[in-house]
């Protein structure tokens, strides 16, 4: 029986796009919004940025460096930074409905930039039970340590817990170690699936 329903953020709850972000940055540089987004997310810096080994302004220090910023102070790159998220109504209703018979935890790979920005903007955050993000447990998706702390927090077995993401890389990651894994494709098929585990919304 499912005790726990775990979730992801970004693309799940609140879809996002990076791509506005780097065309808002443009404005400061003169290299493309493709090569914005290249320079911002690069593997090892969104793995350093992610896991808390650096902080928000060497972030912004060494990305203004990498994409040559003219006349952008930190200040002026935070709210910029921030309004890349869309809020899915459709998804805040399911969750706030779980709330009412289920434990709820949030696992999302992210940074010191957006955690308190997201918990101030959107409410339905704050009925989960507990978060883990990523720059705060120095730890990020796939690997499977982060889960195994959601399962320890909330004292289930694997097969008690759902995990709910939009990439295959880390349904597949909590899979292994057995739990109920369910790749995001929408919310209709989202309610569809949970109804196959038996979980009631």
């Amino acid at each position: 029986m499912i005790k726990t329903v775990l979730f992801d953020l970004g693309n799940v709850i609140l879809p996002f796009d990076v791509t506005r972000l780097a065309a808002s940055l443009t404005a400061y540089c003169r290299l493309s919004t493709e090569e914005i987004v290249e320079k911002l997310w690069s593997d090892r810096i969104a793995n350093e940025f992610e896991t808390g080994i650096m902080g928000a302004e060497a972030y912004f220090a060494h990305v203004s460096e990498l994409c040559g910023f003219v006349g952008l102070s930190y200040e002026k790159f935070v709210p910029i930074f921030n309004e890349i998220f869309i809020e899915d109504h459709a998804v805040n209703a399911l969750i706030r409905s779980l709330k009412k018979s289920y434990r709820l935890g949030l696992i999302s790979n992210t940074n010191p930039i957006h955690v308190p920005y997201v918990m101030e903007k959107y409410p339905t955050l704050r009925e989960f039970d507990r978060h883990w993000w990523s720059n705060e447990e120095g730890v990020r998706k796939p690997d499977p340590k982060i889960y195994r702390r959601a399962l320890d927090h909330f004292a289930v077995e694997p097969k008690e817990a759902v995990f709910i993401d939009d990439l295959p890389t880390n349904i597949e990651s909590a899979r292994n170690i057995g739990i109920n894994g369910l790749l995001y494709q929408g919310v209709e098929p989202l309610k569809t699936e949970l109804s196959k585990l038996g979980v009631h919304y």
